[in-house]
């Protein structure tokens, strides 16, 4: 199965100042929504919005758009039939769109000056072990 992405709508609003600190425990609520699959001649259209939010009220980013499928017949029935019975999208589907919508996502959070909506890992320290040694 093929998918082309297309955004038509992105939009970000910082509603906290710039000069104050970030609240510590932000939390961020991303919402994915697929408003519309329809089948047009022998491919798949499909309208999607994300809402990411970080919460208490410091910013909200929203993402809109449509994705056409081209492909197997198989494979494009699934996608209709899953959203049809109101069943999560293929992976098939949902990897690639949430990649895109990620990237965008971190573009406007950068401009916005906030921390990534795609949380990078933790790293904590282990337990101390002995350590080589690279001297001969």
């Amino acid at each position: 199965m093929e998918i082309s992405i297309r955004l038509s709508q992105l939009s970000a609003q910082r509603m906290w100042e710039h000069e104050k600190p970030l609240p510590k425990g932000m939390q961020l609520s991303t919402s994915f929504s697929l408003a519309e699959v329809r089948r047009e001649g022998e491919r798949v259209v499909v309208s999607f919005s994300v809402l990411i939010q970080y919460l208490p009220s410091v910013a909200q980013l929203s993402l809109s758009g449509r994705a056409v499928l081209t492909g197997e017949e198989e494979e494009l029935g699934k996608v209709v039939e899953a959203y049809e019975r109101r069943k999560p999208p293929p992976v098939e589907l949902l990897q690639p769109l949430m990649g895109v919508v990620l990237a965008e996502a971190i573009l406007l959070a950068r401009s916005l000056n906030l921390p990534s909506p795609l949380p990078l890992p933790v790293l904590r320290p282990g337990p101390e072990e002995e350590k080589p040694s690279y001297v001969g």
